[in-house]
């Protein structure tokens, strides 16, 4: 009831959305996307979107593309083991991209109960930095859970692992371990961190069920400058630790919780969104990003919320062309597009004013012949597709199974001159099915649910 509260309060966007080239899927059955979980992304300065791609059972692998046109083009992937061995097939892995576009990836994973973990710094042109450099930070996190990172704009190198909260600077790297005793009420987890536009440094911790946010100005001989209780979060048995701390242009601080919401503090007051008071889809917050137009996004397990500075609108599978609600990341490239990744739904790119990209501005899904519509949607015993009518060779359309399994397909002679087709979906299971269109080298999919 709650959720449904929200939605009747917020502006919503209509699925008109879809028809005017505002966004594109992929996914494993209709693209390079090596699988449809993506656990983690970032753009770096030459907008090529790293993205951590769950491929098999408990493992995921970096892989590299770029947005060609329509097309999602696989330009380059990092190895399951690379040449430290520390770099294992993680359950937990972290990149952080600094102002030199050089990529640093954290990872960590359990073996014979035991945690190990490393880092890998790719320098700009993707060659590996020395291992004496890398041996230092590497030899200080033996055993340990390196699960963040963070460079600031000295280029000093912040490192989150087992609640410890790590500093590293200089060409032959220099150490620094922050305690409880020197940086605040943090001994059992350090998880948050960030720089905000005055070159502070700002912290998130909790010590057992109280949490709090430090400001410090980060030298070796730090000062505390701020210390703020956040005694109105919810202590959860699952952690607590999983606290997002974003600071947007405007050096207002986004703090996203596991199970409290969404809490914005302007230096001066804090302001609680939360499915408890009707604000907010959701209590839990996975990833935050902002566009060049200030519109400030957030991933949930409900759907892609957008504010844009006094209203708040949600994009889910009713309203939007995503294929699932649950979202993991979030990224903005240099287009302005917002890149999204889903747990189960691939990757998704949407920009409201029509996606651009490096070869293309502002692309027409239309002149590139590409269009599908399905009604009804969820369905019962037929579908009518709708589709462009296709003039080019090697023309498809393919349903496939959340499995990727193909279940029915239709050849460019079954194609030529119809508009649309009607297909009885009484042989196919209750369940989420995709219906991709091919048109030469270009694809296109659509979701739509059979329900019994």
């Amino acid at each position: 009831m709650k959720k449904l509260i929200f939605f009747l309060i917020i502006l919503f966007y209509n699925h008109s959305d879809s028809q005017n080239n505002n966004w594109l899927i992929f996914t494993k059955s209709n693209s390079a996307l090596k699988g449809n979980t993506i656990l983690n992304l970032v753009v770096d300065s030459l907008n090529s979107i790293w993205i951590d791609v769950v491929t098999g059972d408990n493992i995921s692998e970096f892989y590299v593309y770029n947005l060609q046109g329509l097309e999602l083009i696989e330009i380059g992937y990092l190895p399951k083991k690379s040449v430290y061995n520390r770099f294992p097939t993680a359950k937990e892995k972290n990149i952080f991209i600094d102002k030199n576009n050089n990529k640093w990836i954290t990872s960590y994973n359990m073996e014979s109960g035991n945690y190990y973990g490393g880092i890998i710094k790719l320098l700009n042109d993707n060659s590996i930095e020395s291992q004496s450099i890398m041996d230092v930070y590497n030899d200080a996190l033996k055993k340990y859970q390196p699960k963040k990172i963070f460079i600031d704009s000295k280029n000093n190198v912040w490192i989150i692992a087992n609640g410890t909260l790590y500093k590293f600077w200089g060409a032959s790297p220099k150490m620094k371990i922050y305690c409880d005793d020197e940086i605040g009420d943090i001994n059992t987890g350090t998880y948050g961190f960030n720089e905000d536009k005055d070159g502070n440094l700002w912290v998130t911790g909790e010590n057992g069920k109280k949490t709090t946010l430090i400001k410090f100005n980060g030298e070796t001989n730090q000062k505390i400058l701020e210390t703020v209780p956040l005694n109105f979060l919810r202590y959860s048995n699952s952690g607590i630790n999983k606290i997002i701390l974003f600071i947007d242009k405007n050096n207002i601080k986004w703090i996203g919780t596991i199970e409290s919401g969404l809490f914005r503090y302007d230096d001066k007051n804090f302001s609680n969104y939360s499915l408890d008071s009707n604000t907010f889809p959701s209590n839990y917050i996975r990833a935050i990003a902002q566009d060049k137009k200030g519109n400030i996004w957030f991933g949930t397990p409900e759907g892609l919320v957008k504010f844009d500075g006094s209203s708040w609108s949600v994009f889910n599978v009713d309203n939007s062309d995503l294929l699932v609600d649950n979202i993991w990341s979030l990224s903005v490239d240099k287009n302005d597009n917002v890149i999204i990744g889903t747990y189960g739904g691939g990757l998704a790119i949407f920009n409201e004013n029509g996606i651009s990209t490096d070869n293309t501005s502002a692309i027409d899904i239309n002149s590139m012949k590409l269009f599908i519509d399905i009604f009804p949607n969820p369905v019962n015993n037929e579908i009518t597709i709708s589709f462009s009518n296709p003039e080019f060779s090697n023309s498809s359309i393919s349903i496939f199974n959340s499995l990727g399994i193909e279940m029915k397909r239709f050849n460019e002679k079954e194609l030529v001159g119809q508009s649309s087709i009607s297909i009885s979906t009484e042989e196919f299971p209750s369940g989420v099915y995709f219906c991709t269109i091919t048109n030469g080298t270009n694809k296109m999919t659509k979701s739509f649910v059979i329900i019994r």
